[in-house]
């Protein structure tokens, strides 16, 4: 189970989805410290901390990943870089 997809195109995200969405959360957590590893599956210790999440960013404490809550770690993280690419290997130069 990968989630459902909200009206603005982010998945809804909950316990049992597998895949880069999830491991996306799971690294935008790991960046603010809540203490998640990324294992791009939506398990009892991502819930826990995408709830204590929503508590401290005055949304409701539902466990699951909605619009609101994407919103709100997009703004307080950056985008996780694609799993083996460097910085250097990310970035773009003109020639």
């Amino acid at each position: 189970m990968s989630g459902s997809s909200n009206t603005n195109g982010t998945p809804t995200l909950g316990l049992g989805a597998k895949g880069l969405a999830v491991q996306e959360v799971q690294l935008r957590l790991q960046q603010l410290r809540y203490g998640v590893s990324p294992t791009s599956v939506y398990d009892d210790a991502t819930a826990e901390a995408v709830r204590q999440f929503q508590r401290d960013s005055s949304l409701t404490p539902t466990g699951s990943v909605d619009t609101a809550t994407w919103r709100k770690l997009e703004l307080q993280t950056v985008a996780p870089l694609p799993q083996g690419q460097t910085i250097n290997a990310a970035v773009s130069r003109p020639n």
